[in-house]
């Protein structure tokens, strides 16, 4: 009877400590303490899950005494796991921490410059801001003459054109975002207003490339571009400072940019400061005349520049649309011992005093350039639209000088200052558009370009009269992908325009003897009225035939 009773009591203790159960809740809450909703908890190694509610809140019932891991995970955090000792109810607070995830190198590799070299019919080189920055010279095509067949035609370390294949001048185009750049393109002295530190792309297209760009392109052409968009919600900048040893010359270029979700800016300031340019001589012939040279300096051949360039936008996925506006100006001097054709004797004292001083001869350039862009992605076709204004205001200073029949003093009655030897003021109203159109295998590319420039001149010496012109061109342009190795490329375009210059005579009269012996004054007429039209039918044709390491 004992042994039962005993028994009895073994068994009513046994289930009331088996008969023990307990409470598991917490509440799960983010870094910032914030209550996260719908996170799933678990109690291992039971296997009971638990979904936390909008309050953060979470609850298991009935869970047998033990020890216990409670789990959870949340994207973009750290997982939580928490080892419980489970002997009364318990409160837990889970809260995430952000994960931090340490990712390989990725190196993205862009093959934009050969893709297109393999896919178009003309020799084209391609070169980015950085090519430009590790090769910077005094200006931008001293930058750009480390290409092949490019080659620049300088005024010391500060002025150069373009000379592509040996033409330069009015047979090579220079295009900044779609837009002809218009100065005066016709003298040897005269550089480009363009400052190569806003330029994000440049692209040398050597050979004829009339049928794009226009008759211009006879030699080829330089299209600059400088839109660059900057990334969604950002906002940087940079500073470069620049220094050169030939003529001293100091210089910053300061870069802003910004954009929210669509819209954005950039804006750069620059300028520039040198010296007389340095020559590995002491004597330079001038026509046979020996020319003597102070430290081996170029007298009087310093300069100044500047240039703002501002740029506002909007960018989406299916459209583009861009202001830019811009102002460039520049004072350098000419040698000081050659002016023209002829070798000049000058006061060498006030000369060589300083080598960063701008003497007479010198020239003053301003170039305004204001353009629009729209671009418009639809489907198979992307639409642009470039318009643009330019004024080029051009003076060069020089001492005045008669030649032939000039008097020996500059007449005041004239109203033009003695030292302005010439003047030039040139604008120029564009407006090109387009739609490239996707068909199958083939991109054709539709356009039509219209330019309209209006020369005015002045100063006591000529040398090209005063004009205004028309030019348009409608083209059309096929590219054919015949397969992976083969494109085919065909164009044509029509031309027509007209140009206008005015008579020019001189200010000052010159003797003209008869057979009679009569001697008459006359203003000798220099340049005659002229009238031209012109229109001209030009087409094209080229292929690609590309393997793994031959291209033709």
């Amino acid at each position: 009877m004992r042994n039962l009773f005993i028994a009895a009591i073994f068994i009513l203790l046994s289930n009331n400590i088996s008969s023990q159960h307990y409470e598991v809740s917490g509440k799960v809450l983010d870094q910032e303490g914030n209550p996260l909703t719908g996170v799933i908890v678990k109690l291992q190694p039971i296997e009971k899950h638990g979904l936390s509610n909008s309050e953060g809140l979470f609850r298991f019932m009935q869970i047998p005494a033990g020890n216990y891991t409670l789990m959870s995970s949340f994207i973009g955090c750290e997982d939580i796991e928490k080892q419980i000792e489970l002997n009364k109810d318990l409160h837990v607070t889970l809260q995430f921490n952000p994960a931090v995830e340490h990712l390989q190198e990725v190196v993205v590799v862009d093959h934009h410059a050969n893709e297109k070299r393999r896919q178009e019919a003309q020799n084209i080189e391609i070169v980015n801001h950085q090519f430009l920055e590790q090769n910077l010279g005094g200006s931008l095509m001293q930058s750009l003459r480390r290409l092949p067949g490019v080659s620049s035609m300088d005024v010391g370390a500060g002025l150069s054109k373009p000379v592509l294949r040996g033409l330069s001048f009015n047979r090579v185009v220079v295009a900044e975002n779609g837009i002809k750049h218009e100065a005066q393109q016709w003298g040897a002295d005269h550089g480009l207003e363009i400052n190569q530190h806003s330029i994000s792309e440049a692209e040398v297209i050597k050979g004829a490339a009339s049928l794009m760009y226009g008759s211009d392109a006879i030699g080829g052409v330089i299209n600059l571009k400088n839109s660059f968009v900057p990334s969604k919600n950002t906002f940087g900048g940079d500073v470069n400072l620049l220094g050169e040893s030939i003529n001293n010359k100091i210089g910053s270029s300061l870069n802003l940019f910004g954009r929210n979700e669509k819209h954005y800016f950039n804006a750069r300031l620059s300028w520039a400061d040198y010296g007389d340019y340095k020559v590995p001589t002491n004597v330079v012939n001038v026509y046979n005349f020996p020319v003597e040279l102070k430290n081996k300096r170029m007298r009087n051949t310093a300069g100044q520049e500047g240039s703002i360039n501002t740029t506002f936008g909007i960018k989406s996925d299916s459209l583009q649309s861009t202001i830019n506006l811009s102002v460039y100006h520049a004072k350098s001097g000419f040698f000081a011992n050659a002016h023209g054709l002829e070798p000049r004797q000058v006061d060498k004292k006030l000369h060589d005093k300083s080598a960063r001083d701008i003497q007479l001869p010198y020239q003053q350039v301003q170039h305004l350039k204001a353009y629009y862009l729209l671009s418009v992605h639809k489907q198979k076709h992307h639409f642009e639209l470039n318009a643009g204004w330019q004024n080029n205001l051009r003076k060069e200073h020089g001492p005045y000088t008669n030649h032939g029949f000039m008097p020996d003093s500059l007449p005041v009655q004239l109203g033009i200052p003695e030292t302005r030897e010439r003047w030039f003021n040139k604008h120029t109203a564009t407006l090109n558009v387009s739609d490239n159109l996707k068909a199958g295998e083939h991109q054709i590319k539709i356009g039509i370009q219209s330019n309209y420039q209006q020369n005015e001149i002045g100063g006591w010496n000529f040398i090209i009269p005063a004009y205004d012109q028309f030019t348009s061109g409608l083209f059309v342009y096929d590219k054919w992908r015949v397969n992976e190795q083969f494109i085919a490329h065909a164009g044509i375009r029509y031309d027509l325009g007209w140009l206008n210059t005015q008579s020019y005579r001189d200010w000052f009269t010159t003797p003209i003897v008869s057979e009679n012996d009569d001697t008459t004054f006359v203003y000798l007429e220099r340049a005659a009225k002229l009238n031209k039209q012109f229109d001209n039918l030009s087409y094209a044709a080229g292929i690609n035939y590309n393997l793994t390491h031959f291209e033709f």
